[in-house]
C-alpha cells in the first residue's frame, strides 16, 4: 500500500538510497540476523524463562504494593506511586507476553515461512504486535511518571506550600500522557500492518521483537506522506530515543541534585518526610541506571550504524526488553523493604497502617 499525493515511492525510495537505506541490503541483513536469533534455540528458552518469570514476579510486587496506595489516591504521592505500580504491573505483564513470544518465535519461526496459515504461526503474528503495544507503552509511559514523581518531590521540598492534595492538571498529565503514546503506537502498528503491508515477518520480528522502543515504521510513512524526506538516522534517533527516553534521565538526574541540596542544608523537615524524599531518590537512582543504560546503549548503536553480529544483536534485545522490567520489579520492592507492613510483620514496629513511611 505504496501510495501518496506527497510523494513518488520511486523518489522516496532513492532518497533512502542516499541515506544509506538500501532496502533490499536492509531486508537482507535483517533477515540474517533475525533468522541467527531464533536458531539460537537454547538461550532463547533460557531467556524467555527468566522474562516469564521476573514478570510474574513483576506482577505479584506490584500488585501486592499498588492495593495500599490506591487507597490514598487523593494525596500526591501516593497517588504517583499508584501511578508508577500500576505501569509497572503492566510491564511485568508484557514481560510475560515477551517470553511467550520469545518462545513461539524460536520453535515455530520456520512455520510463518512455510505456511503462515498454521495456527500456531497465526497466534505468534498475532501476539506480536500486541507484546510491543503493551511494552512499548509501558516502557515509555514509565519512564515519564519516574520523572513526575522525582520532580513533584523536589517540588515539595523546595516549596512546601504545594503540598496540597492531588489536582485536576496532575491527573490529566498521568492520563494523557499514556493515551497520547498509546495513540503513537497502535498508529505505527497500524502503518505496519497496511502501509508497508509488503515487509517481511522478518523486518516485523526485527521492530516489534528485538528493538520494541523504535518508531521505525512511523519515521517512514511521516517522511514519505507529509514530506517526501525520509528522517536521516541522526533525527530518527532523537525522536525515537533521546527525547522519549534521554531528556527525562537528564531531568530526573537534575532535580534530584536540587533535591538532594536542599534536604542536606534544611533542619526543618520531619524524620517521616525525609524518609519519603529518600525513597524517591532510591526510585530515582534505580530509574537513572536502567534508562540511561538502555538510552546510551541504543544510540551509540544507532549512531555507530553497525551491522550487528550476532551477539551484539542479543545484547541490545536483552538491554531493550530487560532493563525496563527489572526497573518495574525493583520499584515495588523499594517501596515495600523501606515501609512499616514490612517492619510490622519482622516484629520491628506496631504501625497499624501501611503508610511505608510515606503519611504526609
Amino acid at each position: 500500500m505504496r501510495n501518496s499525493a506527497a510523494c513518488d515511492w520511486d523518489v522516496y525510495e532513492a532518497k533512502l538510497n542516499a541515506l544509506g537505506y538500501d532496502e533490499y541490503d536492509n531486508e537482507t541483513l535483517i533477515g540474517e540476523r533475525v533468522h541467527n536469533f531464533v536458531q539460537l534455540k537454547s538461550l532463547n528458552t533460557v531467556v524467555a524463562l527468566v522474562e516469564i518469570g521476573l514478570g510474574i514476579s513483576c506482577v505479584v510486587c506490584n500488585t501486592l504494593v499498588l492495593r495500599h496506595y490506591i487507597r490514598r489516591y487523593r494525596e500526591v504521592t501516593p497517588l504517583l506511586y499508584s501511578a508508577l505500580l500500576s505501569v509497572d504491573l503492566l510491564a511485568g505483564l508484557g514481560a510475560v507476553l515477551q517470553g511467550i513470544t520469545l518462545l513461539l518465535l524460536s520453535f515455530t519461526f520456520h512455520d510463518i515461512s512455510s505456511s503462515p496459515t498454521r495456527s500456531n504461526s497465526t497466534t505468534l503474528q498475532n501476539l506480536v504486535p500486541i507484546t510491543y503495544t503493551l511494552n512499548s507503552l509501558t516502557s515509555h509511559t514509565s519512564v515519564f511518571y519516574s520523572t513526575v514523581l522525582v520532580s513533584a518531590r523536589t517540588l515539595m521540598i523546595t516549596k512546601p506550600r504545594s503540598r496540597a492534595g492531588t489536582s485536576p492538571a496532575l491527573v490529566a498529565l498521568l492520563v494523557g500522557y499514556p493515551a497520547f503514546w498509546l495513540a503513537v503506537i497502535l498508529w505505527e502498528v497500524w502503518i505496519e500492518s497496511v502501509f508497508w503491508e509488503d515487509n517481511t515477518m522478518e523486518m516485523k520480528i526485527d521492530l516489534f521483537v528485538v528493538i520494541p522502543t523504535t518508531l521505525g515504521s512511523l519515521d517512514y510513512y511521516l517522511g514519505y506522506v507529509w514530506t517526501c524526506e525520509p528522517l536521516t538516522p541522526a533525527v530518527s534517533s532523537v525522536l525515537s530515543h533521546v527525547i522519549p527516553y534521554g531528556v527525562p534521565s537528564l531531568v530526573s538526574g537534575a532535580v534530584t541534585v536540587v533535591q538532594v541540596h536542599f534536604l542536606g542544608h534544611m533542619d526543618k523537615f520531619s524524620k517521616k518526610y525525609r524518609r519519603v524524599s529518600v525513597t524517591v531518590l532510591i526510585l530515582t537512582a534505580v530509574f537513572l541506571v536502567c534508562n540511561t543504560a538502555q538510552v546510551v546503549t541504543v544510540v551509540t548503536i544507532d549512531s555507530l550504524n553497525l551491522e550487528y553480529t550476532t551477539s551484539q544483536y542479543y545484547f541490545h534485545y536483552l538491554v531493550v526488553t530487560m532493563l525496563p522490567v527489572i526497573n518495574s520489579f525493583i520499584n515495588p520492592l523499594v517501596l515495600l523493604i523501606r515501609g512499616s507492613v514490612f517492619k510490622k510483620k519482622t516484629g520491628k514496629s506496631t504501625s497499624n497502617t501501611f503508610s511505608m513511611g510515606h503519611k504526609e
